[in-house]
């Protein structure tokens, strides 16, 4: 069993505990903050990703026009050489 203690002990121990669960508190934010500015690295980066991606998709689209545009004056020519033959 415990001895019994006076008011004052048992304040003070209350008074640890709670200073203690105060520091535990602030480390949590604090490793709160560092996740929450990673999470907002990482969704930074697949935006840029993403924006990356999207120019990369628009350049493969006139690529395509273009050749599609090649494609079609060159049967354009075909025929009128043939045509002229």
């Amino acid at each position: 069993m415990m001895p019994p203690q006076t008011m004052e002990q048992l304040m003070a121990i209350l008074a640890e505990r709670d200073a203690a669960i105060q520091e535990r508190d602030l480390a949590l934010s604090e490793k709160k903050t560092v996740l929450a500015q990673r999470d907002l690295a990482i969704l930074e980066r697949d935006a840029a990703i993403v924006e990356r991606d999207n120019a990369l998709l628009e350049r493969d689209n006139v690529i395509s026009t273009l050749r599609y545009r090649g494609n079609s004056m060159n049967s354009c020519n075909w025929g009128m050489r043939k045509e002229n033959t």
